[in-house]
């Protein structure tokens, strides 16, 4: 079906299956916020590398996000590791499409700002007699950063998982 990329299927049947894509959820989102009288819109966004329109059409569109007027805020209602209202850096600065009962609208979702992006670390080492440091360091990962430190730990195997908590690699790993 040419248009499954583009139109989004009907609430019941989202319902009924428990599931959908961005199109799916971002609808049934807009409609719940409709009923509690909550204006809300589609946006449509690209989850590429573009920071800028193209000349083109819709290709250039791959998500659909909800658009909140009255905030002026943005929610993915796909992104299951952050908190509401928080977007993945991948998005910020990005360009959208509005598409407001009035007609379509260019705008322009918020850039990231440094209060957002932020990494605090503490350590303690020690050296012993022969030289050899040892220590802990821990991170704390707040906003946007949290995301992609979220992201990249989801990677780690979980027989890896421990290590990489006590910060050793497989290189560190004492040869048996």
């Amino acid at each position: 079906d040419f248009d499954a990329g583009w139109v989004g299927r009907d609430l019941d049947a989202v319902l009924e299956a428990g599931q959908g894509d961005c199109k799916d959820i971002a609808a049934l989102m807009i409609a719940l916020l409709r009923t509690q009288s909550i204006e809300a819109v589609p946006a449509l966004a690209n989850l590429g590398d573009e920071y800028e329109f193209l000349p083109i059409g819709t290709p250039q569109f791959t998500h659909v996000l909800v658009y909140l007027p009255a905030d002026h805020r943005f929610l993915d209602t796909t992104s299951t590791e952050l908190p509401v209202g928080q977007l993945p850096i991948t998005l910020r600065g990005k360009p959208v499409v509005l598409a407001m009962p009035a007609g379509s609208a260019l705008d322009r979702i918020p850039p990231p700002v440094p209060d957002d992006q932020a990494i605090a670390s503490a350590g303690r080492f020690t050296v012993d007699a022969q030289g050899r440091l040892s220590g802990t360091v821990a991170l704390r990962f707040e906003g946007a950063t949290a995301w992609t430190a979220h992201r990249q730990l989801a990677r780690v195997p979980p027989a890896s998982k421990g290590s990489v908590a006590a910060g050793r690699t497989a290189s560190d790993e004492p040869s048996t």
